[in-house]
């Protein structure tokens, strides 16, 4: 593990993986709780509070990632934690931190990022999830590159993609509304638009009635 005195000496090398998800807090909830065996156990990692002064030192926290309830999730909101496997990466975290070393301490050591419930204008953004898979040491050239942790990502990715039901649509300041096929809509997610809750991107097409449009424009 990169240690939160040295991660100044690295940088990242490509552009990562990253997604985005229009999702319910049930959703990130199975996500964390049905995560691959052979990598457990697994841990949020989160900073205990926020400080405009970026040379503070913070707290850090850690707690099992199957304690994340939905309940706690929607206390929490939003969402800016990181994911851990502690098979992966079994060294002990630090007490502090400041908040710049603190993101890069995480992503440069392979965690992955899960961004959930922030608001713009007073509507809910899609999820977004994302890793730093290879790190560089500027003077040395040493290359890591966080192959359980893609593997992790990959898993992660592939069961969330299962829970998506819709593609999205977003309305623009002109009034135009675009259909957004990249970022699709869970279940969960679409039923508690149909409840109310406002979402930038909402559910558009059923995702085998959207492929089916898809091939006959083909």
């Amino acid at each position: 593990m990169i240690a939160p005195d040295e991660v100044q000496s690295w940088f990242k090398q490509g552009r990562g993986h990253g997604f985005e998800v229009v999702a319910a807090d049930d959703d990130v909830f199975q996500w964390l709780n049905n995560l691959p065996r052979e990598l457990a156990p697994y841990t949020v990692v989160g900073k205990c509070n926020n400080t405009t002064n970026c040379d503070a030192n913070i707290n850090l926290f850690e707690i099992d990632a199957t304690l994340f309830t939905p309940e706690v999730i929607k206390a929490k909101k939003p969402f800016y934690y990181y994911l851990r496997s502690k098979m992966i990466t079994p060294d002990r975290l630090p007490d502090t931190i400041t908040p710049i070393g603190f993101n890069q301490f995480c992503s440069y050591n392979g965690f992955i990022y899960i961004v959930h419930g922030t608001s713009t204008k007073k509507q809910l953004d899609a999820t977004w999830l994302s890793m730093i898979q290879r790190v560089v040491h500027m003077r040395f050239g040493e290359t890591r590159q966080h192959a359980e942790y893609f593997q992790l990502f990959t898993a992660l990715k592939k069961q969330v993609m299962q829970t998506v039901r819709y593609t999205s649509e977003k309305t623009f300041p002109d009034g135009t509304i675009l259909e957004i096929p990249e970022i699709g809509v869970t279940e969960a997610a679409a039923e508690e638009y149909r409840n109310g809750m406002p979402f930038r991107f909402r559910p558009c097409k059923p995702i085998a009635k959207a492929k089916a449009t898809m091939r006959r424009k083909k």
